[in-house]
């Protein structure tokens, strides 16, 4: 993955979840061997291996990273496995066909009625040793601090045992999840799930369980609710790829963009937060 347009604090979140895992990976007997180099130059330079196992890409950029993965693994003779961890839902489970994906309540509908999301997988007891030599690049680098979002397993499981079970924000998350106020007002799983540190498999798992022990109410459904919508936006984004990030969008639809004065008013505005509506003013 391709930070090199990130911002600080995303790239600072990134660095400490891979330090982080470096860590979880010690207690195995293991470590993290990081490369800057394009995926094509590293297994071109590594001779001795034989398989690869690679998380599924959703975007565009990243799946760009996955074809040249394909190809060099292809002319090595590596054997490629590519892993569905990002979603709830895996593709191999979806009940419709993707090229007929076009909005999410038919989407969320046709889930809800004929799919069950799978158990997250528990980690292995062991691994077995690894040959290749320790990259420093972490250690040389450090652990950044990042104190309203600490990164890495660890921080992201407290967070979800602190937003279920312990301040139990999980029964008023539909009411206050728009707030912007207080921390608690919304789930704040968003930044773990994006780096992997949090699966939406073992959110669903502890969700379940706490509305079997706890309660559940429209607020903790809105939460499962919230990880169909990732869903759908992560199928859409695999069926439309480049075209969402194009002007005319996936329907390639031509609009009457302002010109003059008007524009550039309408620019300040909104640059200012002047716009007149609250909710964008206000971010």
């Amino acid at each position: 993955r391709s930070l090199a347009n990130a911002a600080r604090h995303r790239k600072a979140f990134w660095f400490e979840s891979l330090w982080q895992f470096q860590q979880s990976l010690g207690a195995y007997g293991q470590f993290l061997n990081l490369t800057h180099l394009p995926i094509s130059e590293f297994i071109d330079s590594s001779n001795d291996l034989t398989r690869v196992v690679a998380s599924r890409s959703y975007n565009f950029k990243d799946q760009q990273t996955e074809k040249a993965l394909q190809q060099v693994c292809t002319r090595h003779d590596i054997e490629l496995e590519l892993v569905d961890q990002a979603p709830l839902i895996l593709a191999e489970q979806l009940p419709i066909d993707l090229a007929k994906l076009k909005s999410f309540t038919p989407f969320r509908k046709k889930i809800e009625s004929s799919v069950s999301p799978r158990d997250p997988l528990p980690a292995p007891e062991s691994l077995a040793p690894f040959s290749l030599q320790n990259s420093s690049e972490l250690q040389t680098m450090g652990s950044p601090s990042l104190k309203l979002f600490p990164a890495g397993e660890k921080a992201a499981l407290a967070r979800l045992d602190h937003y279920l079970w312990r301040s139990k924000k999980a029964l008023t998350y539909k009411e206050t999840r728009n707030g912007m106020v207080e921390f608690d007002d919304s789930t704040k799983f968003s930044p773990y799930l994006a780096v992997g540190s949090l699966s939406p498999r073992k959110i669903y798992q502890e969700l379940k369980k706490f509305e079997s022990e706890i309660e559940a109410n429209e607020s903790t459904y809105w939460i499962y609710f919230e990880l169909l919508w990732r869903d759908f936006f992560k199928y859409y984004s695999l069926k439309h790829g480049e075209k969402l990030f194009q002007l005319a969008g996936p329907k390639q639809t031509q609009l009457d963009w302002e010109v003059g004065l008007q524009r550039n008013r309408n620019w300040h505005k909104w640059t200012k937060g002047q716009t007149g509506q609250e909710f964008v003013d206000a971010n």
